[in-house]
């Protein structure tokens, strides 16, 4: 006998439901992974913690995507996407093979004077951050915009 599966459309509406959730769940355990570790630093220097945009997080995970599709590092046009009032912009961009050791190199910042990337997660300039985690190939692909909200 020869049956053919039907699966009704319900339920493969739910399937894509939970594959889009469980995508979701990773990129958002990345996103607060690197925003764990840009806060702690943060702390260790006595800075107020971050706090999320979503406008900047659109722009840093789109900028990362693209990173990681061209396969090479730069940076994006700072005001790109970045609609409202805002006193100052920034943006590190990074790739390598963890979380943990992007925001080292950043911290690190050898060979760069003034050491921007530090400067910038440092500063009391900037209150707000978009985060962008592509990962490909095993490689972390890292944007962090960041905000100097009015």
């Amino acid at each position: 006998m020869n049956r053919k599966l039907t699966i009704p459309g319900s339920a493969l509406l739910v399937a894509a439901a939970l594959v889009v959730a469980l995508f979701a769940g990773c990129v958002n355990a990345n996103v607060n992974t690197m925003l764990g570790l840009l806060n702690k630093d943060r702390a260790a220097v006595g800075r107020p913690a971050f706090k999320l945009d979503d406008q900047l997080d659109a722009k840093a995970q789109a900028w990362a995507d693209h990173l990681a599709a061209a396969g090479s590092l730069s940076h994006s046009t700072l005001t790109s996407g970045v609609t409202g009032c805002y006193r100052a912009l920034g943006e590190n961009v990074a790739q390598n093979t963890s979380l943990a050791k992007v925001e080292k190199v950043w911290i690190d910042d050898v060979g760069i004077n003034p050491p921007i990337h530090r400067n910038n997660i440092r500063s009391t300039a900037f209150d707000h951050v978009g985060i962008g985690v592509t990962v490909k190939n095993g490689v972390y692909w890292v944007v962090v915009d960041f905000k100097d909200a009015c």
